[in-house]
């Protein structure tokens, strides 16, 4: 509905443009899509309490590692300990998650 608003703001169709960027978009929203779908697939095998945060808290730690493995950039003091700190704080409430269930169940 807004495709021939942005066309006319843009003064026609755009051609000007190298062919990396129409690859570089559909890329990024397969990754997009596959990423939503193992969304859906973890919050339907798990408590959404804990799939949710994890999820939240283990995005910047992907990010971190994948500019690790593409730019080969080193991580800072900060950056560090915030991986750490991610890793350490998912695998907690994964491990008092799973205790508790076990305890309910006993």
């Amino acid at each position: 509905m807004l495709i021939p608003v942005a066309l006319i703001m843009m003064g026609g169709f755009p051609t000007g443009f190298p062919w990396q960027a129409p690859t570089l978009t559909a890329a990024t929203q397969l990754l997009n899509a596959i990423g939503a779908l193992f969304l859906v697939m973890a919050m339907s095998r798990g408590k959404a309490s804990v799939v949710a945060p994890i999820t939240n808290a283990l995005a910047p730690v992907l990010t971190i590692a994948l500019s690790l493995a593409v730019y080969r950039s080193v991580p800072s003091v900060y950056q560090s300990a915030g991986i750490v700190l991610a890793l350490a704080g998912s695998t907690l409430m994964v491990y008092t998650t799973e205790k508790s269930a076990e305890l309910a169940e006993a």
